[in-house]
């Protein structure tokens, strides 16, 4: 099996398969403030820095899934992403800390039996 994402922690690393995990998009974002015009198009400017968040979709394909993003979730300390860890090893990588904001669990069910359940989580980048 290929590593997909590797997380490091204080207490070690933590791997996620490439079966493991569904999609890791990265996107940079910032606060939007919208004004309305009373004679015009409406005002749209960006407040504060941009940020990047990273929004890793996890699928619990084996019974270890749930630990291991319990794991991530339980760390109260910065921690390492590598993001793209199936493509480039150890060169592409981030600072990140877990945002609890935006946090979702889908259950799948396939003619009534548990598929697979899906975790979605928000890392956001220090």
């Amino acid at each position: 099996m290929t590593i997909g994402v590797r997380f490091t922690l204080t207490a070690g690393d933590v791997d996620f398969y490439t079966d493991e995990i569904q999609a890791i998009p990265v996107r940079y974002r910032k606060d939007i403030k919208l004004l309305e015009s009373q004679v015009g198009a409406p005002y749209m400017y960006y407040a504060g820095d941009s940020f990047r968040e990273i929004r890793i979709t996890f699928l619990e394909v084996r019974s270890d899934v749930k630990a291991k993003i319990n794991q991530i979730i339980n760390e109260d300390d910065e921690m390492t992403v590598y993001y793209d860890y199936a493509y480039d090893g150890a060169g592409t990588s981030t600072t990140v800390i877990y945002s609890p904001n935006g946090k979702t669990h889908v259950l799948r069910y396939h003619f009534g039996e548990l598929a697979v359940a899906k975790h979605t989580l928000n890392f956001l980048e220090v």
